[in-house]
């Protein structure tokens, strides 16, 4: 069939030379489509068997049958239906698919390692879009069936996500950051707090003292408040106040721990103004083109791009 189409295209495209008339154009066209269509055909008749490991992780063959171009618009999406059909390709996975299937060997399961599983076992379905390993550990977190976290250097679990939303994009592909079995999780977080209390009462040899309660001085304005931080155990649930406000430095690693734990569930009441002060200053100096950098980022996010530089050479 492919002989005879190349065959029929080799001929139209000479028909100038061979001085054709419209009648032997006009069947040459025809003959010529007609032959396009029939290898087409043929193509779908004969690519029928597709083969890939299953999950026992030896070779499978699937035989589609008689197919034609009717299918679909392509082979290959033919192919894909065919496979998310039989559960081969996913486009979504559960987190409760991670859980049956995670590895015994693993408490701490490294998102890298997790990703690779994906194309790697045979028990895993393929998928589509590589960011479904990222949408399912983010689905996982707030669902409260498994942690994301990262290790510091005494093995302690920060940053820690759990039943809190979490953005695909704060989610790292990589051998330093894991998902973590909801009650492996909880535990670990109990006895790390039940250490820290402990510490905490030894270096006094008493319990921790409550907070007093401050008042802030009077301010030139006609409108005066109290501003008051009342110890926690003394919170009358049934009390309101005005304005909460807080500040103090949060190290990098903490800020979208920050933002999900503390800001994202201020949001819908209204009322949230956040006013922040970032400060730079490696010890090897800043270059210009990170300068650059962050002025283009504060312009993409719609914020001034006014940058306060001090040049240390000239002593300002």
């Amino acid at each position: 069939e492919i002989r005879k189409m190349l065959a029929w295209e080799d001929i139209d495209d000479e028909r100038e030379i061979l001085g054709l008339d419209d009648s032997q154009r006009r069947r040459l066209s025809e003959n010529l489509k007609s032959a396009k269509s029939a290898t087409v055909e043929f193509v779908w008749r004969t690519y029928r068997n597709l083969f890939l490991l299953d999950k026992q992780n030896q070779l499978q063959r699937i035989d589609l049958g008689q197919m034609s171009s009717s299918s679909s618009t392509s082979l290959t999406e033919y192919l894909l239906f065919q496979l998310k059909k039989d559960g081969e390709v996913e486009e979504t996975i559960s987190p409760q698919f991670l859980i049956r299937n995670w590895p015994p060997a693993f408490t701490e399961w490294s998102t890298r390692s997790v990703r690779d599983a994906f194309f790697s076992s045979p028990i895993f379905p393929k998928l589509l879009d590589p960011k479904t390993v990222r949408d399912v550990i983010a689905r996982g977190v707030g669902g409260g069936q498994f942690a994301y976290v990262g290790k510091t250097g005494d093995g302690k679990y920060e940053p820690a996500f759990f039943k809190s939303p979490i953005g695909l994009s704060d989610i790292e592909i990589s051998d330093d950051m894991f998902i973590v079995r909801k009650e492996q999780f909880e535990a670990r977080t109990k006895t790390e707090t039940e250490d820290l209390r402990i510490a905490s009462d030894s270096s006094t040899g008493e319990p921790l003292p409550k907070p007093e309660s401050v008042s802030a001085p009077e301010s030139s304005s006609t409108s005066k408040e109290t501003v008051t931080q009342p110890a926690q155990n003394e919170f009358n649930f049934g009390e309101s106040f005005s304005r909460a406000s807080w500040s103090g430095e949060i190290p990098p690693q903490k800020w979208t721990l920050f933002y999900n734990k503390v800001i994202t569930k201020q949001i819908g009441a209204g009322g949230l103004t956040i006013s922040v002060r970032v400060e730079i200053e490696p010890d090897g100096g800043i270059p210009a083109h990170r300068v650059e950098e962050i002025r283009n980022g504060l312009r993409e996010l719609g914020l001034k791009d006014l940058v306060e530089l001090i040049d240390k050479r000239e002593g300002g």
